[in-house]
């Protein structure tokens, strides 16, 4: 079999386009957590227009709308780790005051078993 040579020419123009699409995509991921929260951002901006829109026909001005929302929101969520934080806490503590029981039980089927 003949072996065929083949010659590739490759501009001074393509090799500069490829590293600057390199550096373009380096960049991109040395700011890709700008970029997340820029989209995070978009999502609640867009997520609170409405509310912002119900504040506005009471004649609130658009900044002080969206911290209000903020607050209410930090308000609700942290309403809901009071509220949850006490039964598990108690339920930690009652499973930590039994754990010996129960591994004593364990012990016992164990045994019985083998």
């Amino acid at each position: 079999m003949s072996e065929k040579q083949y010659q590739i020419n490759i501009s001074t123009q393509t090799f500069i386009k490829a590293i600057i699409i390199i550096l373009g995509l380096a960049f991109i991921y040395i700011i890709r957590d700008i970029i997340a929260i820029f989209f995070v951002a978009l999502i609640f901006a867009s997520a609170f227009d409405r509310w912002v829109d119900y504040f506005g026909k009471w004649k609130i001005p658009r900044a002080e709308s969206m911290v209000l929302i903020y607050l209410i929101i930090l308000g609700l969520l942290s309403l809901a780790i009071h509220v949850l934080v006490g039964p598990i806490r108690e339920q930690v503590a009652e499973l930590s005051y039994s754990s010996g029981q129960i591994l004593e039980k364990y012990e016992q089927i164990r045994t019985y078993l083998e």
